[in-house]
């Protein structure tokens, strides 16, 4: 979590929030959330919740734009 998106997420809301998202990985994923899962975690900050989805198992350089796309492109439906 610390490089384009991600980054911002961190320095918006904190460098304790990725600690956060570790932690419930640790616990809840053995420390490796599979690609294609997602969790909804809470900010901590006036009740904002954001989900956490990894689009690729290690952090790499995007060399096509379609290939991140194509992994997040689901029809998805806030129960």
């Amino acid at each position: 979590m610390s490089g384009g998106y991600d980054q911002g997420l961190s320095n918006a809301l904190g460098w304790d929030f990725q600690l956060k998202v570790q932690k419930y990985i640790k616990l809840n994923y053995k420390g490796e959330q599979p690609v294609g899962s997602a969790f909804i975690i809470d900010t901590g900050i006036n009740g904002i919740k954001l989900i956490h989805c990894p689009t690729m198992q290690k952090a790499s350089i995007i060399k096509d734009d379609f290939i991140i796309y194509t992994c997040t492109d689901l029809d998805c439906y806030v129960l």
